[in-house]
């Protein structure tokens, strides 16, 4: 009877025992692989980080180049206005052809970040509106690309150092005399102020 009680106590001693080492194993895997997946966690959101900003510069660049590539394509076609009557359907164009190339590079690259859209959006928006200062400034590159007849009606119809919009290009001081034409109605006088309405380029 003392030997059978004995051998029973030695025994639970012996799983008591066990058990109390597959715990203590299984806690310290689990502790192993919490710290490994916190440190996988933690390199890949600096990349992350990093990537994003390489893609969203990459997107950037590709709505500017998109709009030269639209009015380069109209141009060949001989739908080539920046100014004048139709100003406002070429901006329209201008805006869906640069992001319409936008997306199929994203398609063909396989893009997969949310940042892409927003700085391809605003190279475009931007392309369109400043991009005929890049013609003043780069004269020489538009006259052999393009052609030397284009080139030179771009520089003639807008303002160096200004915003193009719906066919009409603005300067800083032509935004503050607009915003002294504004001051002056509400004070009854009657301003003179200059539109600078440009003719339709061809």
């Amino acid at each position: 009877m003392m030997f059978a009680e004995t051998t029973g106590q030695g025994t639970s001693a012996l799983e008591n025992h066990q058990k109390q080492n597959f715990e203590e194993r299984v806690a310290r895997l689990g502790a192993q692989n919490s710290g490994q997946n916190s440190s996988k966690r933690g390199k890949p959101s600096g990349l992350r980080k990093a990537s994003n900003r390489l893609v969203s510069i990459f997107a950037f660049l590709i709505g500017l180049s998109a709009v030269v590539l639209a009015r380069y394509v109209r141009y060949r076609l001989e739908v080539d206005t920046l100014t004048g009557e139709s100003a406002d359907a070429m901006m329209l164009m201008d805006i869906g052809i640069g992001v319409a190339v936008g997306l199929l590079v994203k398609i063909v690259f396989r893009v997969k970040s949310l940042n892409y859209y927003s700085a391809m959006i605003a190279g475009v928006l931007l392309s369109v509106v400043l991009m005929h200062n890049l013609v003043h400034k780069s004269s020489d590159v538009f006259r052999t690309y393009f052609s030397p007849q284009w080139t030179e009606m771009i520089i003639e119809n807008t303002k160096p150092n200004s915003v193009l919009f719906r066919g009409i290009s603005y300067t800083m001081s032509d935004m503050m005399s607009g915003q002294n034409a504004e001051a002056s109605k509400t004070d009854g006088e009657t301003p003179d102020v200059k539109v600078n309405e440009l003719p339709q380029v061809r």
